[in-house]
């Protein structure tokens, strides 16, 4: 079955500068390196049980060290991806993560790192006439182009990137309809980019 969406009015669910939200069970303080499971269910109108899904908004930072944040990681890849270097304001980004069994979503830090994140809707099984968006979400993230690895993943020739829907692989396209949820990261000193995606 297909889940739908439902937006709720932004709310802070954690903020590691005044301790808002559980954090592994206690109130958020600031993130350690590693995974850290952040309650979402019950906060800003997620309801307490049901959601599959949320979309949040992540913002990091540790000016002293630089960062990076990844939410749900899955190997390589994640739903979400963000990189600050030293001395930057932080990074931010908008994700939609999947939801643990206990409520929780999962947020790798690669250090310690002030954490502020906040949701703005939700995904779950339709009830009533409610008909949503109907879209299937959350197989597991896939990474589908890496030019940092030598060699690189994926099919990228530099200033060009199109990347084309493996033969195999995850279930994106239902006869002829293809519904896609990317998340791209770039990074470096002096960078110009265009991203599309069809």
């Amino acid at each position: 079955p297909a889940l739908n969406y439902w937006p709720v009015t932004p709310a802070l669910a954690a903020d590691s500068t005044s301790n808002t939200g559980t954090c592994d069970g206690a109130p958020c303080g600031v993130v350690p390196a590693g995974e850290t499971d952040v309650t979402v269910a019950g906060a800003g109108g997620i309801p307490a049980t049901g959601a599959a899904a949320v979309t949040v908004t992540v913002i990091g930072q540790n000016p002293t060290a630089g960062g990076r944040l990844r939410a749900a990681p899955n190997g390589d890849a994640s739903a979400g991806d963000i990189y600050w270097d030293v001395g930057s304001v932080g990074a931010w980004g908008s994700f939609t993560v999947p939801v643990n069994p206990d409520g929780t979503i999962t947020i790798e830090a690669g250090t310690a790192t002030t954490l502020r994140l906040s949701v703005t809707g939700y995904w779950k099984l339709p009830s009533g006439t409610d008909t949503g968006l109907g879209l299937e979400l959350l197989d597991a993230p896939e990474r589908l182009v890496d030019t940092t690895t030598t060699p690189g993943t994926g099919t990228c020739v530099l200033p060009t990137c199109r990347v084309t829907r493996p033969a195999a692989g995850p279930s994106l396209c239902w006869s002829g309809v293809c519904v896609l949820a990317l998340s791209v990261a770039a990074r470096g000193s002096t960078v110009t980019s265009t991203s599309t995606s069809e």
